[in-house]
């Protein structure tokens, strides 16, 4: 029988332990959710109209459409892989995305495809609520979040703090209330996890994979991340006229979108 190294085994390991904390997160929901929202409705003046508000309907598949940064005829793609109270991930969208758009999205050179890795029922619901909003304040949003991780995503309040958060992005509490309890877009961004776990073997946030072939894990700070991505290019063969293709598009190995667009029938 061929050996495993430890590293792998750890891996798996990691991934099977996110994969489990969602799946338990979505098997005790019902009951946790009613909980917490009989505590809140004591202090909204809507109360009485919340059993109606998980049937109000929108676009499933339109919340599920790629969130895109940057021109994505870009010769390469970026898919980031991110947990909205990934601490990490913060930084990085604190300190490093800024400077990143400027050198890489705004010149041509690259795009960005923002992935849902939700590591805890938490994030998870935060990312059910950005993906609800209109697709023209995603990212504003997400950009929020990762700003203010630390008044919401530790709260015991965080559906509170985050019904207030969306409001402030046009989200009326009907919306909210049918959006964290919509169970199409819940295994749909669960779907996604699994695909990239399987695919590419993502088990932390935040990590990031090159033109659906090559996996950058972590970025503390530009300098960093571009010798990373250098290192990525060079093995991709782009290191050298990325900047000169900008016309074409990123090719290779099965795009975890797609995987993930097929793990959403598999629930």
């Amino acid at each position: 029988m061929p050996k495993v190294s430890n590293k792998l085994m750890l891996g798996v390991g990691a991934v099977a332990v996110i994969l489990f904390g969602v799946s338990y997160y979505l098997s005790s929901m019902g009951e946790k959710r009613a909980d917490t929202m009989s505590e809140e409705a004591k202090e909204t003046s809507s109360a009485s109209q919340s059993s109606d508000k998980q049937y109000i309907d929108f676009d499933v598949e339109a919340a599920m459409k790629d969130r895109i940064i940057g021109n994505p005829s870009a010769p390469i793609k970026i898919a980031e892989f991110a947990s909205l109270n990934c601490s990490h991930c913060a930084d990085f969208h604190r300190n490093v995305m800024g400077d990143f758009k400027k050198a890489y999205t705004d010149t041509g050179r690259a795009y960005v495809v923002y992935s849902d890795f939700p590591l805890n029922a938490v994030a998870l619901q935060a990312s059910m609520v950005a993906r609800c909003l209109p697709e023209d304040r995603y990212f504003d949003f997400i950009d929020d979040l990762f700003a203010t991780q630390a008044e919401w995503a530790f709260s015991p309040r965080y559906l509170k703090e985050l019904e207030k958060k969306a409001a402030g992005y046009g989200m009326s509490s009907e919306l909210f209330e049918a959006c964290v309890n919509n169970e199409q877009l819940r295994e749909s961004i669960v779907g996604g996890v699994k695909a990239a776990s399987e695919v590419w073997n993502v088990s932390s946030t935040p990590s990031f994979v090159v033109n659906n072939q090559v996996k950058i894990m972590g970025a503390r700070d530009l300098a960093g991340f571009e010798q990373n991505l250098n290192q990525a290019l060079e093995e991709l063969g782009l290191a050298n006229d990325s900047s000169e293709n900008e016309g074409s598009n990123a090719e290779g190995a099965p795009d975890a979108e797609a995987e993930a667009d097929d793990s959403k029938h598999d629930h």
